[in-house]
């Protein structure tokens, strides 16, 4: 992952479509399609259990439900990638801006980008390691999808459709 993350996290498939369940809405389901994950249906109140202790009263992980809370309610995401696939969806939070990729194993990794790193230059990294091929796209909360120009002005294009939205 780029751009010096901290804080990775793994998650299975299940327990990501778990975490979008306990807040469907926009967010959730447009991180759900990115990824390629079951559309978050509402959880079951009465039974708030993980994937792997389904019907346990067990909650998320601290880490697992700070992820949660940015991907469901994420004020924007910026998918990078290339028209095959996806190397890494940005969601920009209100505090934090994580990089979820697939991680090959029916899995996602989780990483929070360093504070100081704007979300323009996090995505502009990604996409130069994609070459000619990469594919960016913004969608902001209301669910308007841009797609964005790559090349040297990518970070700066990003930044002004994310601002005030990112870290």
């Amino acid at each position: 992952m780029p751009t010096s993350p901290t804080a990775a996290l793994r998650l299975t498939t299940a327990e990501l479509a778990w975490l979008l369940a306990l807040r469907p809405g926009r967010s959730a389901a447009l991180v759900a399609a990115a990824l390629g994950v079951p559309a978050p249906a509402p959880v079951r109140r009465a039974s708030q259990g993980s994937p792997r202790t389904l019907g346990d009263d067990e909650l998320p992980r601290a880490d697992a439900a700070i992820a949660g809370d940015v991907l469901t309610s994420a004020s924007a995401l910026v998918s990078v990638g290339t028209a095959d696939a996806l190397a890494v969806l940005a969601a920009i939070g209100r505090d934090r801006v994580l990089l979820v990729a697939p991680d090959g194993r029916n899995g996602f990794e989780i990483a929070a980008v360093d504070g100081g790193t704007p979300v323009g230059e996090a995505v502009a990294e990604v996409a130069a390691g994609l070459g000619t091929d990469a594919v960016v796209m913004v969608a902001d909360a209301g669910g308007t999808i841009r797609t964005v120009e790559t090349g040297p002005g990518l970070a700066g294009d990003v930044q002004a459709l994310v601002r005030g939205r990112a870290t």
